[in-house]
């Protein structure tokens, strides 16, 4: 391959890569409305869409006027999907509490924490799905309650792969 073929298809991958992330963080956006879908979610954008078809009705002539139009959507969806990713870090982030304690299952996975939640007087309610037994959660209690400096309780719910780890300070 010539250097020249070489630098065309590093720009042309560089290119399609830069267009893939783009796209990948528009679907997280929209994923991450769909989650957080309360009444100022719904409000801002049923207005940004609203906007968005009056705009293109508008210009309904000029065809760079209505790609112009189409940029309030997509900077709302980007802007979800960067919230999205950062909420993903941020659970991902509890992880390492349990790494730093070698808690896995017998595959050697992790738990995985999707959701936290915030409650009153400090507590924090973590949903944490994973393939460990409850009993096996119980018995390394006090190591979860060292990683995590604090106490809690651990909460078995319907599904058997779903727990709850209430941190209560």
């Amino acid at each position: 391959m010539e250097k020249a073929d070489k630098v065309y298809y590093d720009t042309c991958s560089g290119v399609l890569e830069v267009i893939r992330y783009i796209f990948l963080t528009i679907r997280l956006g929209i994923k991450f409305l769909w989650i957080k879908r309360g009444k100022i979610v719904t409000l801002i954008t049923i207005a940004t869409i609203a906007t968005t078809f009056y705009l293109l009705r508008f210009y309904s002539n000029d065809e760079l006027q209505q790609c112009i139009a189409v940029i309030p959507v997509a900077v709302l969806l980007s802007i979800s999907g960067i919230c999205y990713r950062i909420r993903q870090y941020r659970l991902k982030s509890y992880s390492k509490y349990f790494e730093a304690i070698a808690f896995k299952d017998k595959a050697g996975n992790y738990p995985q924490v999707l959701e936290r939640v915030r409650k009153s007087k400090g507590r924090e309610i973590l949903v944490i799905k994973s393939l460990i037994t409850i009993d096996t959660w119980k018995k390394a209690k006090d190591s979860i309650e060292h990683a995590f400096n604090s106490r809690i309780a651990i909460k078995a719910t319907k599904n058997k792969q779903i727990i709850k780890l209430i941190k209560l300070s």
